[in-house]
């Protein structure tokens, strides 16, 4: 069933990341640490920076970001509701494992 909403998982460790819509459709599938996935979906420089800083701002107690950010997605441009969850770990003492989350 079509959820209306593009889940997102993340891998900090490895670079692995896949997109997957609503209908389980993958949208993007990388495991490229340099890949650019705001490329991908137009996302602005500005919203960048304002992912990157709420990121900056989460820790093991802090683990929630949502923000609204224009995209484009399967070629439909549009504002889009972003929620992260971050995944941390005790073992990795230098940030966060990964992030999972969805666009809706």
């Amino acid at each position: 069933m079509d959820s209306g909403k593009i889940s997102i998982e993340y891998n900090a460790i490895s670079g692995w990341v896949i997109i997957i819509n609503g209908n389980r459709e993958i949208l993007c599938q990388r495991d490229d640490p340099k890949f650019d996935i705001f490329k991908l979906f137009e996302v602005s420089s500005e919203d960048i920076q304002h992912i990157r800083a709420l990121l900056d701002q989460t820790s093991i107690q802090n683990t929630e970001i949502s923000l609204q950010l224009m995209a484009k997605v399967e070629n439909k441009r549009q504002m889009y509701d972003l929620k992260l969850h971050i995944l941390w770990s005790p073992l990795k003492k230098d940030g966060y494992i990964g992030i999972v989350g969805y666009l809706s």
